[in-house]
This record gives structure tokens, C-alpha cells and sequence, in this order.
């Protein structure tokens, strides 16, 4: 449509023009229809939107189980190394040979040794002097002074759970 010049319509001609531009966009707008619905202009929820254009993410491969320890790596030297075998079915009770079984699981049981005092025990030895008579006696170790029987770690180990227990704050 040929732009026309609006400085040489009469006001009849420019009403016409009006009432031809305004049918027109209706029918445009009818054969357009009403905007699609979207989460922005309407209550529908974000998961109904436009997705964006993404590449699709690799699936990582799952990790296979070896049946052998799936959670840590067993210990290269273990200090010890107990076999348990099955000695019957558990189901029907038949004796199962320790020589028809094979390995189906492994896992490391770990602990700390039990821990157990060590206990000096410090002699003192002595005797009078030839010469003065007064009495003389050997020196302590300078590791185990006379007093308390306990030693610096277990007194140690001692006052650590007392500063959180009875509220003393470091």
C-alpha cells in the first residue's frame, strides 16, 4: 500500500483512511489470534515455559562394583586376616565344604590396639654415711618426680575433657 500524501486529504478522506487501517488491523489481529500463554503472562507454572536451547549433558558412566570392598580400599598389608566359610544353607540347613566355596566378600575391620599403662617403678636406694652418719639417698629421674604417681600425658589426658566438660573455654 502506497504511502498517501495526508497534506492534500480532506478530513473526509483522512476518516476514511482511519476506518480502512483499523478494519485492517482487526483482521490481522483476528487471523493473528491471542498471544501464547507463557509462565510470564499467564499462571502457568516455570516448568511449562520455552525451554533454552542447550546441548545435551553426557550421562557419566556408572561405577561398576567389584564386589571386593565397595566403599574404601582394603589395607596392601592387613595385620591379620581371619577366613570366615559358610557351614551349612542357610535355607534348607546342607553342610556346605569349605573347598566348593569361593570369595564373596572382603572388607577391613580397623581398631586401635587396646592401650595399657606403662608403669616405672622408681627405687630409691640409700644408707647412712660411713663418715657423718647422716642418712643419704639415691636422686629421682628427672622425668619422674617424686609427688603425684602420674605422668605428664595422663595428666594430660585427664584435664583435656575437663576444660570442654566443666565449661572451661581455651
Amino acid at each position: 500500500m502506497p504511502r498517501p500524501d495526508l497534506s492534500r486529504m480532506t478530513p473526509e478522506e483522512k476518516d476514511a483512511l482511519i476506518l480502512a487501517l483499523l478494519k485492517r488491523i482487526e483482521d490481522l489481529q483476528a487471523r493473528l489470534g491471542p498471544p501464547p500463554k507463557t509462565p510470564d503472562n499467564s499462571s502457568l507454572p516455570p516448568s511449562r515455559g520455552q525451554k533454552r536451547n542447550r546441548p545435551p549433558r553426557q550421562k557419566k558412566p556408572r561405577k561398576t562394583r567389584d564386589g571386593l570392598g565397595t566403599t574404601r580400599r582394603l589395607a596392601e598389608a592387613p595385620d591379620r586376616i581371619v577366613d570366615r566359610h559358610a557351614e551349612a544353607c542357610a535355607h534348607c540347613g546342607t553342610a556346605i565344604p569349605a573347598a566348593a566355596q569361593s570369595l564373596r566378600h572382603a572388607y577391613d575391620h580397623i581398631d586401635l590396639p587396646p592401650m595399657r599403662p606403662v608403669v616405672t617403678r622408681v627405687r630409691l636406694f640409700g644408707s647412712r654415711c660411713p663418715c657423718c652418719r647422716r642418712r643419704a639417698r639415691g636422686a629421682p629421674p628427672e622425668a619422674t618426680p617424686p609427688g603425684s604417681p602420674f605422668g605428664d600425658t595422663i595428666l594430660t589426658m585427664l584435664a583435656y575433657p575437663a576444660l570442654f566438660i566443666g565449661g572451661w573455654r581455651v
